[in-house]
């Protein structure tokens, strides 16, 4: 099977997990394949919840004891995520239990829930995803600013410089600083510092889970300053420590970027 999202999505398996209140610039897609959980979403309580969607930079918390959960984390710059954006408008969260436990989503959870005693594959958040795509109705039309992706190429090629600055950015595409900081967020979804964080982050988890490289190596090569300091973005951005997320362990196991 061909992957269709590695470059928008972070996507890991979390079994009784516990994540304490934090929000981040992407969008989020929870879909439980084993028991149920409760939530925190923009200061609502939600329980027995099977699945559910969360607008970017909305603060939540997530309880999920003796449940195992399929998190993804999707770039609201890209495709899939503008087009979420657009399904979900002005609201901060969708609640998609009723989506989660109706066929043919459930038989592909169930199949996961099977595969429990060894490793979940990365073809169930395919399978998953897949699934959910007539609930985002995904418009191939949803084209970036051809600037704006001249800006998110240039970021790409030179996430190992220490300093990415919107100044360099605005003289790379002729435009005003102020000018193009508010197209960048127009079109991207988040602030361009924002989106360099989400980019360098999600590059260090491919680095630590792909290719075996320390915490603190790869975390220095992507332009932050020591391990604390990604320490400290990692837990804003995810509710969690790291260590307990990266480390192959019972609990998490990434499916996007693939582990071999």
């Amino acid at each position: 099977m061909t992957p269709l999202f590695t470059n928008e999505v972070i996507c890991f398996v979390a079994h009784d997990a516990s994540m304490s209140e934090h929000f981040y610039h992407c969008l989020k897609l929870v879909v439980s394949f084993k028991g149920t959980y409760s939530c925190l979403l923009d200061g609502q309580k939600l329980t027995n919840v099977s699945g559910h969607i969360l607008n970017r930079s909305t603060p939540h918390a997530c309880e999920a004891v003796g449940a195992s959960v399929l998190v993804y984390c999707i770039d609201p710059g890209s495709l899939l995520g503008r087009t979420i954006l657009t399904f979900l408008g002005e609201r901060a969260w969708v609640n998609i239990s009723d989506q989660v436990v109706a066929e043919p989503l459930r038989q592909i959870l169930d199949q996961g829930q099977q595969n429990l005693q060894g490793n979940i594959t990365p073809g169930l958040a395919f399978d998953v995803m897949n699934a959910l795509f007539p609930l985002f109705q995904r418009d191939d039309t949803l084209a970036i600013d051809e600037r704006v992706t001249k800006i998110v190429n240039y970021v790409d090629e030179h996430l190992h410089k220490k300093t990415l600055s919107l100044v360099e950015m605005a003289e790379l595409i002729s435009l005003s600083p102020d000018r193009t900081r508010h197209l960048f967020d127009e079109e991207i979804g988040a602030p361009f510092r924002q989106y360099v964080l989400w980019k360098r982050i999600k590059l260090v988890i491919h680095s630590v889970v792909n290719e075996d490289l320390t915490l603190s190596k790869a975390a220095h090569h992507y332009g932050f300053a020591d391990q604390s300091h990604f320490n400290r973005i990692f837990k804003r951005m995810f509710g969690s420590n790291p260590a307990y997320l990266l480390k192959k362990n019972i609990h998490t196991q990434f499916l996007i970027p693939f582990v071999d």
